[in-house]
């Protein structure tokens, strides 16, 4: 616990010097402007509908390739600079060392998002811009859970990796697949499935992508969940009100608690195998 307490404080301080830490925080304010410009001229914000959608959508283009490009350079820079190294002489668990890194990134991370979205409400009471307090709300737990779940994926990545370059292509993969490709791949997949089996599959599915299972659940809590069609149906029937929030509280919790402890295993075998 020591250990990664120190680890924890070591992460943030670095986060914090860093100009990419500045950089992230300036294209969370753009985004977040460009959202407020455009919602201005919606007259319900509060429901789903098409702009809302798109506006989703733009967090989700953007928002993962960020988080897994900032976590995973954080430890393969550490591996290009020797820091790295020197860390693994000490007594340090690699349960320590993963914890601490993903909790250090991770808090910096959530206080330029909550930065950002603190800035975008005093703007909307400024410009007296109709955006409710839910929608908002929910807004940012969307922000933080996307934080929450591809940081570990993009720790993971950084302690698979060698180098920047090699972490920066693995994390453009995993974007790709996951945000830019994944309707084709689901469909390409479920094409070769019998029907019975399909809407379990489909389920199962999305809930390894933490992009799609997150989009699920927060058009679900906006009263947008028709749009996913029938098969969805038995899932959404779950993820209305205050159950949906604990579903989707609970499902960040597992799926990074999983990549952590991928990523601590994955670094005790590269220490015993050098």
């Amino acid at each position: 616990m020591v250990d990664t307490w120190v680890m924890f404080r070591k992460e943030l301080r670095s986060s914090l010097r860093q100009r990419s830490f500045y950089l992230f925080g300036i294209l969370f304010l753009l985004m977040m402007g460009l959202i407020l410009l455009i919602q201005r001229n919606i007259p319900d914000v509060g429901a789903y509908n098409n702009m809302t959608g798109t506006l989703l959508n733009v967090m989700l283009y953007l928002l993962p390739l960020i988080v897994l490009l900032l976590g995973s350079f954080s430890i393969t820079q550490e591996k290009e600079e020797g820091g790295y190294a020197l860390l693994l002489t000490y007594p340090l668990s690699s349960g320590s060392y993963v914890i601490g890194k993903y909790l250090g990134q991770f808090v910096s991370q959530w206080v330029v998002a909550s930065f950002s979205f603190g800035v975008a409400g005093v703007i909307c009471m400024a410009l007296s811009i109709p955006v409710g307090f839910a929608w908002m709300a929910l807004l940012y737990l969307f922000s933080v859970m996307l934080l929450f779940t591809f940081l570990a994926v993009g720790v993971l990545i950084g302690i698979g990796s060698s180098n920047r370059w090699q972490a920066l292509m693995l994390s453009i993969l995993v974007w790709f697949v996951c945000i830019m490709i994944w309707p084709m791949l689901l469909l390409g997949i479920l094409g070769f499935l019998p029907y019975p089996i399909v809407q379990n599959t489909l389920i199962g599915l999305s809930a390894l992508n933490p992009a799609e299972a997150l989009r699920i659940m927060l058009t679900a809590q906006l009263g947008g969940g028709a749009i996913f069609g029938q098969p969805y149906y038995v899932l959404l029937g779950h993820l209305d009100g205050v159950a949906g929030g604990a579903w989707a509280i609970g499902y960040c919790a597992v799926f990074s608690s999983v990549q952590i402890v991928l990523g601590k295993i994955w670094m005790e075998r590269k220490r015993k195998h050098g």
